[in-house]
């Protein structure tokens, strides 16, 4: 009952992520999903990736992402342009219906292929064989989830890890640029050197014969 729960308000969240128009509430509701998936996942019994997305996506990424944009001056204008609520609502069309659409297709495909049935069969040989040896030689493995994950992670998914990584260090040199770019630093006064070194001289050229040329001084 809990599941269900977290996964109707992660799913009313993430709607609300691409209908608003306010860019720091999208960011709020964006911090939802992230909790309620989180704990979706603890209760499924997968505590360190529950935990993990917590961690990782709600207290650094998108907090990082909340304070770039809350120090952008944006003007929240409601956006009355019917092309933006057609793309929205196909957004979230796609991402409701799709998953239903895969689900019965793969289930099809399940049903009436011969060869998932020979796939099932091989399996459940490979479970009673390893179960058998466990068994006979009394070896019961005693890894946890977090060993499981980091051993199929690390062996067969570094280069998707690795990419991951290079794009989230995109995004956040991304988002400092921004905030650098548009922070003006209002309090600090500056000295122009360029603008007093070309206004304090003037070069007045004159013809050969007429004279040298005159340096006057002004004061800055």
């Amino acid at each position: 009952m809990i599941l269900v729960i977290c996964g109707c308000l992660a799913f009313f969240a993430s709607i609300m992520v691409v209908s608003t128009n306010n860019t720091i509430h999208s960011v709020f509701f964006l911090i939802v999903v992230f909790i309620f998936t989180g704990i979706g996942i603890i209760i499924t019994c997968d505590e360190f990736l529950g935990i993990s997305l917590i961690i990782i996506c709600v207290g650094a990424i998108a907090i990082l992402f909340l304070f770039s944009i809350m120090m952008i001056n944006l003007d929240f204008i409601a956006k009355q342009n019917i092309i933006y609520k057609l793309i929205n609502t196909l957004f979230i069309f796609i991402f409701v219906f799709l998953p239903f659409v895969c689900i019965q297709y793969d289930t099809f495909n399940k049903n009436s292929s011969i060869s998932f049935q020979k796939k099932q069969i091989t399996q459940l040989k490979k479970v009673e064989q390893y179960n058998n040896e466990n068994i006979t030689n009394n070896v019961y493995s005693s890894k946890s989830n977090f060993d499981e994950i980091t051993n199929h992670l690390y062996e067969n998914s570094w280069f998707q890890i690795q990419l991951a990584g290079i794009i989230l260090l995109a995004g956040i040199i991304s988002s400092i640029t921004i905030i650098i770019s548009n922070f003006e630093f209002k309090s600090i006064k500056k000295h122009n050197i360029d603008y007093y070194s070309t206004k304090s001289v003037d070069l007045i050229k004159i013809s050969p014969g007429d004279g040298a040329i005159i340096i006057t001084n002004k004061s800055p």
